[in-house]
């Protein structure tokens, strides 16, 4: 599994990635049991 994102500078700092891709990443783990993820920006 591999997460990949790209937001505009107009919505830098918002802290929309970091919610978004710590969601994600917990939905890999915790309910599709899978034993790794790569994110990258």
């Amino acid at each position: 599994m591999e997460v990949s994102y790209q937001l505009l500078p107009h919505w830098w700092g918002l802290g929309l990635a970091t919610e978004t891709v710590n969601r994600v990443i917990a939905f890999v783990f915790e309910e599709m049991y899978l034993p790794e993820n790569i994110a990258e920006t």
